[in-house]
C-alpha cells in the first residue's frame, strides 16, 4: 500500500514539476503560515476597534463625568458587534492552527514524508 501512495505522490509532483519531498512539507508551511497571518491580522483589527470605541466614549464625555446618552450606545454598537465577530475569527483561526500543529494530519504528512526519503 505504502509503495501505490509513493507513486501517486510522485507521479502528482512529476506533474507539477517539484519533488515529493519538496512539496509535502512546503504544503504544511503555507497552511500555517496562512493561519498565523490571519491571527495577527484579526489582533490589529481587534486593536483597532478597541482604540475606535474608546475614542468615541472619552469623546461623549461631559465636564460631569457622565455619557452623551444614547448616541454613544448607537456608535459603539456596531463597532463592538464587528470586534465580537473578529474574535470569533480569531479564536477559529488560533484553533485551526493548534488543530494542524497537533493533527494526525501533520503526523501523516511527516510519515508521508519519511516514506519518500
Amino acid at each position: 500500500m505504502s509503495e501505490e501512495v509513493t507513486k501517486i505522490i510522485d507521479a502528482l509532483c512529476d506533474k507539477l514539476g517539484v519533488a515529493a519531498t519538496y512539496l509535502i512539507p512546503e504544503l504544511a508551511k503555507k497552511s500555517i503560515a496562512q493561519d498565523v497571518v490571519s491571527i495577527v491580522l484579526c489582533v490589529v483589527a481587534l486593536f483597532v476597534i478597541t482604540m475606535f470605541v474608546q475614542w468615541i466614549v472619552k469623546k461623549n464625555i461631559d465636564e460631569n463625568g457622565c455619557m452623551g446618552g444614547e448616541s454613544v450606545f448607537f456608535l459603539c454598537i456596531f463597532p463592538v458587534f464587528a470586534g465580537v465577530i473578529v474574535f470569533v475569527v480569531f479564536w477559529s483561526t488560533l484553533g485551526d492552527l493548534a488543530g494542524w500543529l497537533a493533527s494526525p494530519t501533520a503526523m501523516a504528512i511527516e510519515k508521508i514524508t519519511g516514506m519518500i526519503k
